[in-house]
């Protein structure tokens, strides 16, 4: 019985515009270019290592060998960069114990510069200081004249609204009045015009009684 083939499922990466291999975390170059370029874990692409390589042989893969190269140069650059630090920082330890000296002198002048300048901001502070408290006693001053005015402003509009105000009460009682006496007019006339119907309706009744014995003397002489 032969062993059964696993099968590859690749898929794409679209965060990183390539095809990956999920079973294995290994990412490849692009879709054309089937060579390793390391592994996609959590989200992040992890450059090509030791872990990778392994990977690559159980797996049958290729990895990208140009890769390989620029870590290998990498490596080399950064060991004789390192040599060259530890000289460099031998140099600068003798340049720094003679600086020392020199720089214990310019604290001391950088001391006394703080102190000078420490009394002048002092006093300018002080003066500054003054002036604000003028400036302040000058707004305070105009701020009060300020609100006199439209004391003054609101005292003589409330002094014209009360004006107006008893004004038109005046004129409203003098019509009040007037209307109360044409009322109590009109109500007499009523009464009046009541009566004189009253008077009319009796002359009126005599004049028919008398008109009806008028009529009767007259028949009796036709």
């Amino acid at each position: 019985m032969s062993s059964a083939k696993r099968k590859l499922v690749l898929k794409k990466l679209n965060s990183h515009n390539t095809i990956w291999h999920p079973e294995s975390t290994l990412v490849f170059k692009s879709q054309k270019e089937r060579l390793v370029i390391g592994r996609y874990v959590n989200d992040q692409l992890i450059p090509l290592d030791d872990d990778a390589l392994d990977l690559c042989d159980e797996w049958k893969f290729n990895p990208d060998e140009s890769l390989l190269e620029t870590g290998n140069e990498e490596d080399e650059e950064s060991v004789e960069e390192g040599d060259s630090k530890v000289e460099s920082v031998d140099e600068e330890d003798e340049e720094e114990g003679e600086s020392k000296v020199e720089s214990s002198e310019s604290v001391e002048e950088g001391e006394s510069k703080v102190e000078s300048v420490d009394e002048e901001s002092k006093e300018d502070d002080v003066e500054e200081s003054d002036e604000k408290v003028e400036n302040v006693d000058d707004s305070v001053d105009r701020e009060l004249g300020t609100n006199d005015d439209v004391l003054s402003l609101a005292s003589e509009l409330s002094a014209k609204l009360n004006e107006g105000f008893c004004m038109v009460k005046d004129r409203l009682d003098k019509s009040d009045k007037e209307n109360k006496g044409l009322r109590s007019k009109l109500v007499d006339t009523e009464s009046r015009l009541v009566e004189t119907e009253d008077k009319l309706s009796k002359l009126q009744g005599e004049y028919d009684v008398i008109k009806k014995k008028f009529d009767t003397m007259k028949s009796l002489f036709s």
